[in-house]
């Protein structure tokens, strides 16, 4: 896995990643497992931590967190969560100068940055 986030990090800094690049399965997961997304939903910071056993804690500042689950596809390269509400999801995930991106069906893109480990906290 640490091969794959390097390649990940090697394709950034190369400068090839000035178009859009798909994340491959094998380079979502090692992008995201035992890590925490830190975005910006409908407006709203959020944090989401993606645990080895498929569950995934999301928090929203202001809001009480949700147990989803998570998963990754490997015929179609994407991204999958679970929420208790809407059933399964699918986003790609592309990085493109620098920055990490969910696509979701529609095409809209929500961009994100990693921190490792489980840091759900927001600072004040």
């Amino acid at each position: 896995m640490r091969s794959v986030l390097a390649l990940i990090f090697a394709l950034i800094a190369s400068g090839l990643s000035a178009e859009p690049t798909k994340l491959s399965a094998n380079e979502i997961t090692a992008l995201l497992l035992d890590r925490t997304a830190v975005g910006e939903w409908a407006g709203t910071p959020y944090r989401q931590h993606f645990a080895s056993d498929g569950t995934t804690i999301y928090a929203a500042k202001g809001q009480r967190s949700s147990r989803g689950k998570w998963r990754v596809n490997t015929d179609t390269n994407a991204y999958e969560s679970w929420w208790e509400r809407s059933g399964w999801d699918a986003y790609d995930v592309v990085v493109e100068d620098e920055v990490f991106y969910w696509v979701d069906s529609a095409g809209e893109h929500f961009a994100f940055t990693m921190v490792d480990g489980q840091q759900l906290v927001f600072e004040d």
